[in-house]
């Protein structure tokens, strides 16, 4: 691609962590996203557990990442 997914994830991430020093952020991906998985961890994001996502007409899970 052209690298605007990149950027603005970095721009998220730094805006956070001026809005909010110190904290965690939390991203949620849904299983089976193995595109935007591979991105987040490619960008540092940790995997950290699976959670039911509630809202879903289907068996949905969450992937929440965690950015160092």
């Amino acid at each position: 691609g052209t690298g605007l997914g990149r950027r603005l994830l970095r721009a998220g991430l730094v805006w956070a962590a001026g809005a909010h020093p110190g904290r965690d952020v939390v991203l949620e991906v849904l299983r089976g996203n193995d595109r935007a998985i591979v991105f987040y961890e490619r960008e540092g994001g940790l995997r950290t557990a699976e959670r039911p996502l509630r809202l879903a007409p289907r068996h949905m899970c969450l992937r929440p990442m965690r950015a160092r």
